[in-house]
């Protein structure tokens, strides 16, 4: 699994807050910023995690248990903010409901029959493109706070942050934001 946050300001990636190639969520730590960061009206962070399923001949749910691919990152800031918000993306519902070719419902018989469909589908290579198409592709709903205000929207763009490599193979360096040859 790897994880990572960035600051986001005027739809233009900052910063790393947190970058991380392997990440176990049983091996959950403390990442103190090395200095302090102010946030202004409008920024954002943006949280991504992904995991490599390409082994797995079944699906892998999505959900609090180890076992299942969950993304939960926390910050802690100071001072207080009283009109602060968090905001989570999902899948809506409505296309859920359009690839299981079924309503879906809160209620309890409704999610397990949906749990048990998707666990019995046969994964194959065609099967595994057809979901990342779908997966990539379909409305998502917002969820802000406690407001329960839902909006359809697509993962955003925001212009990234450069990538610098670090090679043994041609032995470049990383020395304060600089590249150097050695």
């Amino acid at each position: 699994q790897t994880v990572w946050s960035k600051l986001i300001r005027n739809n233009t990636a900052q910063t790393y807050l947190f970058n991380a190639e392997q990440y176990y969520a049983n091996h959950q730590f403390l990442n103190r910023l090395s200095k302090p960061i102010k946030l202004y009206p409008g920024d954002e962070i943006a949280t991504r995690c992904i995991y490599s399923t390409t082994r797995s001949t079944s699906i892998t749910l999505g959900g609090e248990p180890l076992e299942d691919e969950m993304c939960v990152h926390v910050f802690l800031y100071y001072p207080k903010m009283t009109n602060m918000a968090g905001c989570v993306s999902k899948i809506s519902t409505r296309q859920w409901e359009t690839i299981y070719n079924k309503s879906l419902t809160a209620n309890v018989t409704s999610q397990n029959d949906f749990k048990t469909w998707l666990q019995n589908i046969k994964w194959t290579q065609e099967s595994s493109q057809t979901w990342q198409a779908f997966y990539s592709t379909a409305e998502r709903e917002r969820s802000i706070s406690n407001l329960n205000l839902t909006a359809t929207f697509f993962i955003p763009n925001y212009q990234d942050i450069n990538e610098i490599y670090c090679s043994v193979n041609n032995k470049t360096r990383m020395r304060n934001n600089s590249t150097t040859k050695g």
